[in-house]
């Protein structure tokens, strides 16, 4: 028997100018003192504290000495930190792409326009379409809802079919 292994993947990521700034004022510093302790420009202790500059390996190495929590801590909330936006920039793209193949794939444009001359939309008329195009009526449902030609709250709704995906062991 496997054991099932569980990945802690929290749904955020705190940037690391939000701990510098909590950091400073536990500390009683100000961002122009530790900029000035640091070497460093106010400008670009700023920049940190507002999410708008990345903490690079130099600017972690004079906040350990400055403020003694370890260099490899700084780059470590820096690194999730950006994966976090990559991932959350790749969910953004992925979803804008489905979108489009559903728009664009699934059914022919010129097919489409033709389904849509109509502004009443029954369950019947779905699904002979649905079959015509070889897809499953939900995808035409959601594309309507999409298009905002049906509300959300449609009865059609039971024409969309929600797949769960089972593993077995």
């Amino acid at each position: 028997m496997v054991a099932a292994t569980y990945i802690y993947r929290p749904d955020y990521a705190v940037p690391p100018g939000w701990i510098l700034e909590e950091h400073l004022k536990s500390q009683s510093l100000s961002p122009a003192e530790l900029a000035r302790r640091c070497g460093r420009s106010a400008k670009l202790i700023s920049e940190i504290i507002a999410g708008k500059a990345p903490v690079e390996p130099k600017t972690a190495l004079q906040f350990e000495k400055v403020l003694g929590l370890d260099a490899s801590i700084w780059l470590g909330i820096e690194a999730r930190y950006q994966l976090h936006r990559a991932r959350k920039a790749g969910v953004q793209e992925t979803q804008k792409a489905s979108v489009w193949v559903k728009t664009f794939l699934l059914v022919p444009r010129p097919h489409w326009e033709q389904f849509r001359v109509f502004d009443s939309y029954s369950e019947s008329y779905i699904c002979q379409f649905a079959e015509e195009q070889g897809i499953a009526p939900g995808i035409v449902v959601g594309r309507l809802q999409h298009e905002g030609r049906l509300s959300w709250g449609t009865p059609l709704n039971k024409l969309k079919v929600r797949l769960e995906w089972v593993t077995t062991s």
